[in-house]
Order: C-alpha cells, then sequence, then structure tokens
C-alpha cells in the first residue's frame, strides 16, 4: 500500500512500521513503557537513559510518544492499558503465589519452590516446558496459556515475575504484591525494578529460597493504584490525527 495511504502509523516497539513512517515521511506515534526510561530522574539510571533514547533513536525511531507509566510521575503519561477481560473478573484471593519467569528452566524453578523451607507454601508455575498441568510437590506446573494464567492472576495472593511490563501492571491493577527479578541486560527492566521499589515493590538479582520465604512473609503491600485511562489515550491518538 502507498504511504499516501496512512495519516498516522501507530506502533508498540515495531520496527518495521516505524522505519517505514520515517522513510516515507508520515507521521508515527510509539506507545510503551520504555519511554519512561528516558524522563526518569534517577541518577544511577542516567546511563540506561542515554543508551535506551539512543537505541530507540536507531531501532524504532518515531515523531511522538506516548509514556506507559505504573505510577504515572508527569501527568502527560498514562497509566498501563488493561485489557477488558480482566477487569471483567471478580478478584478472589487463595494461598498461592503466581511464578512467572520464562528466564528459568523449570528444573530450576521446582529445586528452589520444592526446597524445605518454602515445602508449606504453594506455588503455581507457568512454563514453556509442560503441554498440561503438573504437580509437584507444593507446586503445580502449567503451560502458557492466556485464558488460565488470567484466572490465576486474579486469585493468587501475591505473584514473583520479572521486570518486564504488562504482567506488573495487571498484577498491581489486581492490588497484587509483587517480587521482581529483572532480566540481566534489560534497561528497562532494571528501571521498573528501581522505580518501582519506591512503592514498596521489593525485587531480587537471583532467585533463592530463602530471599523469597522472607519476602512472603515480611513484605509490605504494594501502594500503587492504576486507574483506566483508555478513553483519554484514545482522545490522544486522534488529536495527533487532528
Amino acid at each position: 500500500m502507498r504511504s499516501q495511504s496512512y495519516d498516522l502509523v501507530i506502533t508498540d516497539q515495531e520496527p518495521i512500521t516505524a522505519w517505514y513512517a520515517k522513510k516515507n515521511n508520515v507521521e508515527s506515534i510509539g506507545i510503551g513503557n520504555v519511554y519512561s526510561l528516558e524522563t526518569c530522574t534517577l541518577k544511577r539510571l542516567w546511563v540506561n537513559k542515554m543508551l535506551t533514547k539512543l537505541f530507540q533513536k536507531c531501532y524504532c525511531p518515531v515523531t511522538n510518544k506516548i509514556i506507559l507509566d505504573f505510577t504515572k510521575k508527569k501527568s502527560t503519561n498514562f497509566y498501563p492499558v488493561i485489557n477488558s477481560e480482566l477487569k471483567k473478573l471478580r478478584i478472589k484471593t487463595h494461598e498461592f503465589t503466581l511464578v512467572y519467569v520464562l528466564s528459568y528452566s523449570l528444573e530450576e524453578l521446582i529445586n528452589i519452590f520444592s526446597s524445605p523451607i518454602l515445602c508449606d507454601n504453594k506455588f503455581v508455575i507457568y512454563t514453556k516446558e509442560v503441554q498440561a498441568p503438573v504437580v509437584y510437590k507444593n507446586i503445580v506446573a502449567k503451560p502458557i496459556s492466556k485464558t488460565s494464567f488470567t484466572k490465576d492472576i486474579s486469585n493468587c495472593k501475591n505473584i514473583i515475575t520479572t521486570a518486564g511490563f504488562q504482567t506488573i501492571a495487571e498484577a498491581v491493577y489486581l492490588h497484587k504484591d509483587i517480587l521482581l527479578i529483572p532480566i540481566k541486560g534489560q534497561p528497562e527492566q532494571k528501571a521498573n525494578a528501581l522505580m518501582l521499589r519506591e512503592y514498596n515493590i521489593q525485587f531480587i538479582k537471583k532467585l533463592k529460597a530463602n530471599h523469597i520465604k522472607n519476602w512472603i512473609e515480611f513484605h509490605p503491600s504494594n501502594s500503587i493504584i492504576i486507574k483506566d485511562e483508555t478513553n483519554r489515550l484514545v482522545k490522544s491518538i486522534l488529536a495527533y490525527i487532528q
């Protein structure tokens, strides 16, 4: 399709559409949490901030940015977009911890979460390594499933996950307590973990049974409230077109 057919290109960190817009002089909007790092004021993240700006300029260049931010430090930022299915669910709290850390193998996770000091706690682990639910001692390992995961995140007591954006946003929206394990080499995850620590969301560099036990027993509740700003976000996008 010819570039003249487009008034605006909207991209979620997708470089092909971003570079198409740049090459053909079409206005573009980048939507994402990664842009929040560019406006971060934490001094220890200034290197990550500069590298992220440079990377985005080369990888996914856009003419305008819509910043998604857990804590909405600036009025021009937006709270995360929460999917409609999650909004409809009735929040329940059962005595299990949801674990979504794909950077660890299932064997590693079972060894950690079935250790003696954690055996009195129940864990539901999502993994790519099973095709159907598998029970092992105090653990249920489940295959990746959007429907199943949405139900479990609404029913769990708390969640252990990496410091990526969407899962944290959903957990915070549901008022779940969270323990983060940022993936090494990802500046956005490091930034998320450091910024969220100000709001009682803890993080650890490596999964260890004693750290998990301590967090389960003594962690404070997170203090973030995410509001639904979908309509405002849509109006902001339409304003660019006008």
